[in-house]
């Protein structure tokens, strides 16, 4: 039950039938070519920076997306980050280090 939250029907379900997870997908809450605002926590800090998403994704999908805005221009490598609402998304402390190869 918990899984079908925030999710849509492939096909009509009718009142009383059971679920399958195959009746269910993800709702794209980030199309490509959004702009996403991107917070990036270490430890209690955390910064917001601006990114456009090169894939579109649901909550708790990893996507690839580039910074765009101010000082955008030295930095337009592309990086993941976990979609956490519409327009949304996260890096944790942990991952910047992974993706540093640290």
């Amino acid at each position: 039950r918990d899984e079908a939250v925030g999710r849509s029907a492939v096909r009509r379900v009718d009142a009383g039938e059971t679920i399958a997870r195959r009746d269910i997908q993800p709702v794209e809450v980030v199309d490509r070519g959004d702009h996403v605002f991107v917070r990036v926590v270490i430890g209690r800090h955390a910064i917001k920076v601006e990114a456009e998403a090169l894939q579109a994704g649901a909550i708790g999908d990893r996507i690839m997306l580039r910074r765009i805005g101010p000082g955008a221009k030295r930095d337009r490598q592309p990086f993941p980050a976990t979609v956490s609402g519409t327009g949304e998304a996260v890096i944790e402390g942990d991952e910047l280090m992974v993706a540093a190869g640290a």
